[in-house]
């Protein structure tokens, strides 16, 4: 079992629920944590055999580019993405944390993790 993390992207976006946010935007992080079964010879040097990690941020920067109102519809829609490209996937976990969220007390940032795991 091959393990691939994706931490810290960060990104300019116009998700949330309120109407000041769909305006005006906020930063985001996604960190994103792939498992796959993947079986390479060994020496191999195969990307096509693997997960494309150049390829999974493509499609998380297409996902983070269309408005969403709940980052839980967000974190689907990258899972989503993410089991149509690759195969051999058997676990995706992707945490998506909004900075300075429109809250009335002090709050650095929110963060939703969503997870999609192949039933066995």
């Amino acid at each position: 079992m091959t393990e691939i993390l994706l931490e810290g992207l960060e990104f300019y976006a116009h998700h949330g629920f309120y109407e000041a946010e769909q305006s005006l935007g906020n930063r985001f992080q996604v960190d994103l944590k792939i498992r796959a079964d993947i079986q390479l010879t060994p020496g191999s040097e195969d990307l096509s055999k693997t997960i494309d990690y150049v390829q999974v941020y493509g499609l998380i920067r297409e996902q983070m580019q269309v408005k969403f109102k709940l980052l839980e519809t967000l974190g689907q829609r990258i899972i989503q993405e993410i089991r149509t490209h690759f195969e051999h996937i058997t676990c995706v976990e992707v945490t998506i944390s909004k900075f300075n969220p429109p809250i009335s007390g002090l709050c650095k940032r929110v963060a939703v993790t969503s997870e999609w795991k192949l039933e066995l």
